[in-house]
């Protein structure tokens, strides 16, 4: 937009100027010559009017040429506009002289990736001389086309009194059904192209959306803007949308969000330094940059929150999973991720996830070529440490999921207090978990399923425990307290099996083995019970039912087993 934006004012004025420097001794009757002469002389546009012409001295002088086309000097078309009207300056006409008022473009439709913007600011450059008084210029309801996209209902004016003052533009137009306006100026235009300096300022507003910049312009090979940038935006999601791209699924608002900074561009894109950004009441500080990849945005970023509450962006992945019985079927939509490549590097002082609570992290988000890669190198958490990552992959319609997690040291009872499914355990966790899968929905993703995983689980109370009146038989109260659990799973095609579980107590131990289906969420174990204090005695359980709510049983393994055992 930047470049669209720069190069239909350079070629403007390019015009304005080489038509306005004309000081060509004529009579009105030769003006119309005149002017295609002053045109023609540059040798990089040509316009041809292709309907009537007239010109008519009162109650003002104006000429108007019908049906003209303009291009290049190769003959690439740029702009075909309805008419030219061409008003020259009374006090100079009077004296011969031939000197532009005023030039405007009535319904003008331009192609902005026709315009060179090295030739065209060559030609202001060499058509601009310190003297020169150049017309204002106009477009009425013009249409601006590239390759991604248009903009509709142009109306556009600059005004440039002389050389050594400043250059003003303003115009408004219809991007995608909104209006946007927008107002810039350049204090110097001629020390630009003479590779200098010059100050500017630029104000752009749409609904919902305002940016300003205030600084200075380089000139030469290497242009750039150098200055305070601002940035505010009533919802993000909607801007989003509002340019063609697919909103992230996430039930955060991304509501007031603002950034600000000291900002330069340049061909490689837009940098901030001194970046404060603020999205949904986090204020988060650092650097950033804005450019392409691809074809597609691309925002790269060093932040760092001092608090920071990601509840709302995980809770708007929840759906897609599914009702505490069943897995979602419903499609995957991995749109967002292929709308914009990413590179996030974040550190916060503490971190919120609904009602687990982290401490100092350190963590990266990454999108490119529509791959996302969440990694977090360390977090703080309740008197341990985690660390994982995840990768979520597209491919044509399916989704591959690989996920990692390491846990050390972590207190399961504090970690556990905010869950809102009042699960209670105590005592120091640690654990690996690797898992990866592939599918179109979370229901297929689950049930193709592998990976391994274990974990190990020490605490000096009760962390749970089983009923069974039948325990009696062997000098055991009906409850028995587990203080320890340790194994290992081997995940295949959605269930995860284990041959060494180890569930421990005052009183007694439990080894154990068999499978739960992550598919259907249930799971079916067998082994024995070994009271404690030398006795000989074992007895045969099962741990069987809901994964959530299993239930213990004395007895042999049941049909349930059976039918998860391998083979």
């Amino acid at each position: 937009m930047r470049r669209i934006v720069l190069g239909l004012a350079v070629v403007v004025l390019a015009l304005g100027a080489g038509l306005g420097a004309v000081a060509v001794r004529t009579p009105p009757g030769a003006i119309e010559a005149a002017l295609r002469s002053s045109v023609a002389a540059g040798g990089d546009l040509v316009v041809e009017a292709r309907g009537e012409n007239s010109f008519v001295l009162f109650p003002k002088p104006r000429l108007r040429l019908e049906d003209v086309r303009i291009s290049d000097a190769r003959g690439t078309p740029i702009a075909v506009v309805r008419a030219v009207v061409a008003t020259p300056r009374i006090g100079a006409l009077l004296m011969g002289r031939v000197e532009l008022d005023e030039l405007e473009l009535k319904t003008p439709a331009i192609d902005a990736e026709a315009i060179d913007l090295k030739r065209a600011a060559a030609l202001l450059k060499a058509r601009s001389p310190a003297d020169a008084h150049p017309p204002r210029i106009r477009l009425r309801d013009a249409v601006v086309t590239w390759s991604g996209g248009r903009l509709d209902d142009v109306d556009a004016g600059a005004v440039w009194p002389r050389a050594g003052r400043p250059l003003s533009v303003t115009g408004a137009a219809v991007f995608r059904g909104r209006r946007v306006e927008a107002l810039a100026s350049i204090g110097d235009p001629l020390a630009l192209l003479s590779d200098g300096r010059s100050g500017a300022r630029l104000r752009l507003t749409a609904s919902g959306a305002r940016l300003a910049f205030e600084g200075a312009a380089t000139g030469g090979a290497s242009p750039r803007l150098e200055g305070g940038l601002g940035v505010r935006l009533a919802s993000l999601r909607d801007v989003i949308t509002w340019v063609g791209s697919a909103a992230p699924a996430l039930a955060a608002p991304l509501a007031e969000v603002s950034l600000s900074g000291r900002a330069t561009v340049d061909r490689n894109g837009v940098s901030v330094t001194g970046a404060e950004l603020v999205v949904d009441d986090a204020t988060l500080v650092g650097a950033a940059r804005f450019g392409a990849r691809n074809g597609r945005p691309l925002i790269e970023a060093t932040l760092d929150a001092g608090a920071l509450d990601v509840t709302h962006y995980v809770d708007g992945f929840a759906p897609l999973f599914g009702s505490t019985d069943l897995w979602s079927v419903a499609p995957l939509d991995a749109r967002p991720f292929r709308a914009v490549d990413l590179d996030l590097r974040l550190s916060a002082g503490a971190v919120r996830v609904g009602g687990f609570q982290l401490g100092p992290t350190a963590a990266t988000v990454g999108v490119a070529d529509g791959v996302l890669d969440v990694g977090v190198g360390e977090a703080a958490a309740y008197g341990g440490v985690v660390r994982g990552g995840a990768t979520i992959r597209p491919d044509g319609r399916t989704v591959s999921v690989k996920v990692g997690l390491t846990l050390g040291g972590v207190d399961s009872e504090r970690a556990l207090g905010g869950a809102a499914s009042g699960t209670r355990l105590s005592g120091v966790v640690d654990g690996d978990l690797a898992l990866e899968g592939a599918g179109g929905s979370i229901a297929e993703i689950v049930a193709s399923l592998d990976g391994r995983a274990s974990a190990r689980l020490v605490s000096n109370k009760a962390i749970g425990g089983f009923r069974a009146k039948a325990l009696a038989l062997f000098g055991l109260p009906s409850r028995l307290d587990v203080t320890s659990a340790e194994g290992t799973a081997i995940i295949e095609n959605g269930v995860a099996r284990s041959e060494d579980l180890k569930l421990s107590g005052p009183l007694a131990s439990l080894a154990l083995s068999g499978a739960a289906d992550l598919t259907t969420r249930r799971l079916a174990l067998a082994g024995q019970l070994a009271p404690l204090g030398g006795t000989p005695l074992r007895a045969p359980v099962r741990v069987e039912g809901p994964i959530a709510d299993p239930r213990f049983r004395l007895g042999p393994p049941s049909p349930e087993r059976r039918a998860l055992a391998p083979g």
